[in-house]
């Protein structure tokens, strides 16, 4: 059992014995001046079999022809349209936003009215829990840091963020944002816990993301659709499950329905008071100019490693010749695969000429390309310390939120203590230097650095030297040292 189940495992059981949970969600509701949200998110909901589609998950989305039009009479005359054919649309944005295969469609039916029951017991779920356990991993792991909450926030102290207040009391008063919320944080767990192969992944997440699909459809029918921030954020849930279970298809045409709708709202600046709405669109356009720039160079469809006996190819050679001496020299020194050499040279070319928009380099799909290889020690540690000084660098210098997972890093981190090979080589010590000082949310990662840096001893010299080989290692702000990691 890894570190995170542990713990949360630990919280669960604490959260039963204090009931901890519902407090909190008093607390939210007693601060607003709704106090009806809470008990009607409570009422049991209709009661009805949610019919499974034959096709793969969410494969496709059928957002309104309003949506690409202008005007009050436009978008009416296109509702009078789509009224006529509300029958076809139903029918395909159900058969386009598809479950389970039909193989399996009758027993997540079978599943769904014979699960148990949680505090939310409108929502079945599998036999292990998965909405209670999703939900307490969204508010206690993902929210607090994209939520911007101050450090040592906690679950008996859920803080006075009046975005916050707004957020929580959306999750339970709205069906549709609930089961993506439910949905978004089962694939997200997974995902950091490797496990997206898994049945539960599968069946939790494809049955919580078809309920709320069917709502939603319902929902976008109308004509102000678009400006309730709720159906924003559910789409934007969408767009963020989509991506992390590597649904490329489906997660274009979310990302297509979400820029209608901003357009409609009149633009990025127009979304929300607050500003949380905006910043997550800034991240998933960030995650969509990465899936495009890593499709187009043929990254993501490279699974397995490549490797070339000396002497190198004059293609190769070429390439080379671009890098800093350091990485030029590194596959005279040691072995490399063709996947890597891909890597670093991405890598180089977004530090040298940034992209005027959301950085391409990093993204749940370019971590899991290259860390989810069959990586030889020396690689996987220029990898991760490759993405912790990238990271550092959007967050640090062009003031942009990156999405490399610092669970990933601390997964990485099990891989790493591994690494028992000599400091003597320069790589390697930029390696570890750079890990040490970029890296904020790991203390045990920092404390592998430190000891094997205390063998060598570098001096001011060596560093700038080091650096001068291979990159400047970017400097990691106090203040940035005691902040959580955003999600």
């Amino acid at each position: 059992m890894d570190i995170t189940s542990q713990e949360w495992k630990s919280r669960r059981k604490a959260l039963r014995k204090e009931g901890q949970l519902a407090t909190i969600m008093r607390v939210y509701v007693n601060k607003t001046s709704q106090p009806s949200s809470f008990a009607s998110a409570t009422q049991p909901l209709e009661r009805r079999q949610i019919r499974v589609p034959k096709s793969p998950l969410a494969t496709r989305a059928r957002y309104p022809r309003f949506m690409r039009a202008g005007g009050p009479a436009v978008r009416r005359k296109a509702l009078r349209s789509d009224s006529r054919h509300s029958t076809e649309s139903e029918s395909d944005f159900k058969s386009e936003h598809s479950s389970l295969e039909e193989s399996t469609s009758h027993a997540l039916a079978e599943q769904a009215f014979a699960a148990q029951r949680t505090l939310f017991s409108d929502f079945p779920m599998p036999k292990k829990g998965a909405v209670s356990t999703g939900l307490e991993y969204f508010l206690g792991v993902c929210a607090p840091p994209a939520l911007g909450q101050k450090p040592g926030w906690n679950w008996k102290n859920p803080g006075q963020s009046e975005y916050t207040i707004w957020y929580i009391q959306n999750i339970l008063r709205s069906d549709i944002l609930f089961e993506l919320i439910v949905a978004y944080a089962i694939a997200l767990r997974m995902h950091v816990q490797k496990d997206l192969e898994g049945s539960q992944v599968k069946q939790a997440v494809a049955f919580h993301t078809q309920n709320a699909l069917h709502r939603l459809q319902k929902r976008l029918q109308k004509g102000d659709a678009y400006q309730d921030d709720v159906v924003v954020w559910a789409v934007i849930m969408l767009c963020g499950t989509t991506y992390i279970l590597r649904e490329l298809e489906a997660f274009r045409a979310h990302v297509r329905g979400l820029r209608q709708m901003v357009a409609l709202r009149g633009g990025i600046d127009s979304l929300d008071k607050f500003g949380f709405l905006k910043r997550r669109v800034i991240n998933i356009e960030s995650s969509r100019l990465a899936t495009l720039e890593h499709q187009r160079q043929g990254m993501l469809a490279n699974t397995t490693l490549v490797y070339h006996p000396p002497p190198l190819s004059s293609s190769i050679l070429r390439r080379l010749s671009n890098f800093p001496p350091g990485f030029a020299e590194l596959p005279f020194k040691v072995t490399l695969s063709d996947n890597m050499i891909d890597f670093i040279e991405h890598n180089l070319e977004n530090i040298r000429n940034p992209p005027s928009g959301p950085s391409k380099i990093n993204g749940i799909h370019v971590t899991d390309w290259i860390l989810s290889l069959p990586l030889l020690q020396h690689e996987r540690l220029i990898a991760v310390a490759l993405l912790t000084n990238s990271e550092c660098l959007d967050r640090i210098q062009r003031a942009q939120t990156s999405t490399v997972s610092k669970y990933r890093i601390q997964r990485e981190f099990l891989l790493l203590v591994q690494f028992q090979a000599s400091v003597e080589a320069d790589y390697v010590q930029w390696a570890v230097l750079t890990l040490q000082r970029t890296v904020r949310f790991s203390p045990e990662l920092k404390a592998w650095a430190n000891k094997l840096l205390a063998a060598v001893r570098l001096s001011e010299a060596s560093i700038m030297q080091l650096e001068a080989r291979y990159l400047p290692i970017t400097q990691l702000p106090a203040n940035l040292e005691r902040q959580p990691d955003e999600m």
